[in-house]
């Protein structure tokens, strides 16, 4: 029975040539755009979700008022975070950060030269708190002690093979900022969903004092201050403590209603008043729209679909006066007609993913991703393609 309906549907398609081809391809198209729409958002509200302690990590900011309205900035003074660690025992731990971009890095040779590298991504001088805010994996050596002496660094596992041609490079040196660094760890690369891609981290311990004369008055946005919520404990209680903070360590005037505030790791991709150090974020109104349009690109094939379908089956009328002369029923008929739409359907949707995957490769590297859908890792994505 079940060969019999596919045979004639088969024949039917092939019979409605015109018909056929045009469903088929206003299907794959508008399933394809939408796969590809429903990883670009499925990618920007997965930013940093790995991380264990999601819900836990806050940031404190910074934000003014001023003649032209409110002033944001993630940059805090760098002072802060030590103070902030005495105040707030409501933190399980703090890590301060100095990012700088555009770094380049020597490493030393035996002939007295030196190779060397310009890092887009840039080195950040931080606290081996890091680590326990941002968990990363430990290839070698002790990511949790590796920052907490001068002139330390944990490096990633893909510099380590960039710059030594090798994972085990625990007590190589690299020189930045006329300064050398010995390497105490090898971590894990940071994935491509977070708004922390840090790859070499120095201790900042080398720069603490030169950096905290700038006392309170100083304040640099890629300066900045994370901390992790202990357990059972309210970001309230510290956002009602930190007006009192801040009178505590600023002692002049505040003209401008300078003040701290706390802001979730969750929406640091999202927030383009503080940014974040991708230097990119993508307001949620924004992936709103891109839903809108991946449902309005289903509906507009699918309405299309139906009435070509429709339009169709008049003409078969003849067929369906024949069946139910030679004893075929209501519900046979149905499922004859519906096994069509779904054949259609489940074909269209096969060549829209590989038509996905064929865009995927230029997609990519125009906006700078690496999306991919893998079925066997991704429930959602296989729930999208099923509804």
């Amino acid at each position: 029975m079940l060969k019999n309906y596919f045979l004639t549907a088969l024949r039917t398609l092939l019979r409605q040539k015109n018909t056929s081809i045009i469903n088929l391809l206003g299907l794959t198209l508008g399933i394809a755009a939408s796969i590809l729409l429903f990883l670009i958002i499925q990618h920007h509200l997965s930013f940093d979700t790995f991380n264990p302690n999601y819900k836990r990590v806050y940031r404190i900011v910074t934000t003014s008022e001023g003649t032209n309205g409110t002033f944001t900035t993630p940059g805090v003074p760098s002072p802060l975070a030590a103070a902030f660690k005495v105040d707030f025992p409501q933190a399980e731990a703090v890590a301060f950060t100095q990012y700088q971009s555009g770094a380049l890095i020597l490493i030393p040779q035996k002939s007295d030269e030196f190779k060397k590298f310009e890092e887009e991504r840039g080195v950040v001088y931080t606290e081996p708190s890091i680590f326990t805010i941002f968990p990363r994996e430990v290839i070698m050596g002790d990511a949790a002690k590796g920052l907490d002496e001068p002139n330390e660094a944990v490096i990633s596992v893909d510099l380590a093979k960039k710059y030594f041609d090798k994972e085990d490079v625990i007590g190589e040196s690299i020189i930045f900022n006329e300064k050398e660094f010995k390497i105490a760890a090898v971590v894990a690369n940071p994935p491509n969903n977070t708004d922390l891609p840090f790859t070499l981290f120095l201790s900042f311990e080398t720069i603490r004092k030169q950096t905290e004369e700038n006392g309170w008055g100083g304040i640099w946005s890629d300066e900045q201050c994370y901390f992790l919520l202990k357990e059972n404990e309210s970001i309230k209680t510290i956002d009602d403590n930190l007006p009192a903070f801040y009178k505590k360590h600023n002692s002049e005037e505040n003209y401008n209603k300078q003040a701290f505030i706390t802001q979730p790791l969750a929406t640091l991709h999202f927030d383009d008043r503080f940014g974040n150090y991708n230097y990119n974020t993508v307001g949620k109104e924004s992936l709103i729209a891109l839903g809108i349009v991946a449902l309005f690109l289903i509906l507009t094939a699918s309405i299309n679909f139906i009435n070509l379908t429709t339009a169709e089956a008049v003409k078969r009328s003849k067929e369906v006066g024949i069946r139910k002369t030679l004893g075929s029923s209501k519900s046979q008929l149905v499922f004859q007609f519906l096994g069509e739409s779904t054949f259609i359907t489940v074909f269209a949707t096969v060549l829209a993913l590989g038509l996905a995957q064929i865009a995927l490769t230029f997609l990519n590297p125009f906006l700078d991703l690496t999306l991919a859908f893998n079925i066997s890792t991704n429930f959602a994505f296989v729930i999208f393609i099923i509804c």
